[in-house]
């Protein structure tokens, strides 16, 4: 059998769309690091009720994971099967990014609700766009 000399090649602009795509992946995930820095420190959150918020979060996430991943499977738009999920979760997720370093003039306690809360809907908002390419 002969070989075929032809080289597959990949061009430029795919190659950088991609790399776009996980750099902006990796800030997000920058910028989870040090949310907690900011809560703690900053923000004057404690350390105790941040760790049951990152708990209860992670659980929910397994639990909402298969879910979004079904949901997605199931979409039939117009525009395609994922792209809504991106297109909407991108901006969900731009907003909370402002939220997470806003210091809100709370107690204790009314902080670690707004700080839990957002904590939710932050990596609520990271499922859509996320799971879908991982599942």
């Amino acid at each position: 059998m002969e070989q075929s000399s032809k080289k597959s090649t990949i061009s430029w602009s795919t190659i950088i769309s991609y790399g776009i795509g996980g750099v902006l992946i990796n800030m997000t995930l920058m910028s989870q690091e040090f949310g907690f820095y900011f809560f703690s420190d900053i923000a004057k959150v404690p350390a105790k009720a941040l760790g049951n918020i990152l708990f209860i979060t992670t659980l929910i996430g397994a639990i909402m994971d298969p879910i979004v991943g079904n949901w997605a499977d199931n979409t039939e738009t117009r525009f395609g099967k994922y792209r809504p999920f991106l297109i909407f979760g991108g901006i969900g997720t731009a907003v909370l990014l402002v939220m997470q370093f806003t210091v809100v003039p709370f107690g204790d306690t009314g902080k670690i609700i707004y700080y839990g809360l957002y904590w939710w809907r932050f990596t609520s908002s990271l499922r859509p766009p996320w799971c879908p390419g991982r599942a």
